[in-house]
């Protein structure tokens, strides 16, 4: 690059006074090229790990009823599994969800109904706060001798429809709580608060697709987009209510 820059200008030096058009234009070119060399692009504020295991509880805005969740999430591979745990009976999860959006591919899996629904999946959205994003300061939970920082962001989406506000941790910046709002109907907004977090995949084996998801299986289905109910959980991660 270096070697380039001098040949341009032992190119302009040489050239005679009637050349000095060519002088400035050729001036202009090494200046972009350089620029753009030294453009780096811009990260998020703040990124999460790439590996993560949680539980989260997830709501719609004015509603009582929350659905909660146990969440692995893979960003290297693009794939993320939830599990739902709302329960009829004891210790046995009866839905889930499967998103691996390397294969753009997505599962809503129902183990009660024996049911699943295959659909396309668009791009990977990682936990992280956008560089484009506002800072809204930073601020303790907890108490006397144990409290975290965190610290709060917010964003209105490119679709202009959404509106989103995060809480992370200052150190390691840990996905804590959002709020999604939808700003033409308040109440399809979506809170996500997320606990008992883990760094790391903790059971590897949840990205494998169910059996009901196997070409052939009777419960199996195909759907031209995703499901709602799959929508409203992926939200969590793509901070998007509208695909």
């Amino acid at each position: 690059m270096n070697k380039t820059i001098q040949y341009f200008f032992t190119t302009i030096s040489k050239a005679g006074r009637g050349t000095k058009m060519l002088k400035l234009v050729c001036i202009s070119l090494v200046g972009i090229l350089v620029g753009s060399l030294y453009t780096v692009k811009a990260k998020p504020a703040c990124e999460a790990p790439k590996e993560l295991s949680f539980n989260a509880y997830v709501s719609e805005w004015g509603k009582p009823y929350r659905a909660r969740f146990y969440v692995e999430y893979d960003k290297p591979n693009q794939r993320v599994v939830m599990f739902g745990d709302e329960r009829k009976g004891r210790g046995k999860r009866h839905r889930e969800f499967l998103f691996l959006h390397r294969d753009h591919v997505g599962y809503d899996v129902n183990f009660e109904k024996k049911t699943c629904v295959k659909f396309e999946v668009g791009k990977f959205q990682p936990f992280e706060v956008p560089e484009n994003s506002t800072y809204g300061g930073q601020f303790n939970i907890g108490g006397p001798q144990n409290t975290v920082t965190l610290q709060r962001w917010s964003l209105k989406l490119d679709s202009g429809r959404e509106f989103l506000r995060q809480d992370m941790t200052l150190r390691h910046c840990y996905p804590v709580s959002q709020f999604l709002a939808d700003v033409n109907n308040f109440n399809k907004s979506v809170i996500t608060d997320i606990f008992d977090l883990t760094v790391g995949i903790v059971d590897p084996d949840g990205f494998h697709v169910p059996d009901l998801c196997r070409q052939g299986a009777p419960g199996l289905s195909m759907a031209g987009s995703i499901t709602p109910d799959a929508n409203f959980a992926m939200s969590m991660y793509t901070h998007t209510l509208y695909n």
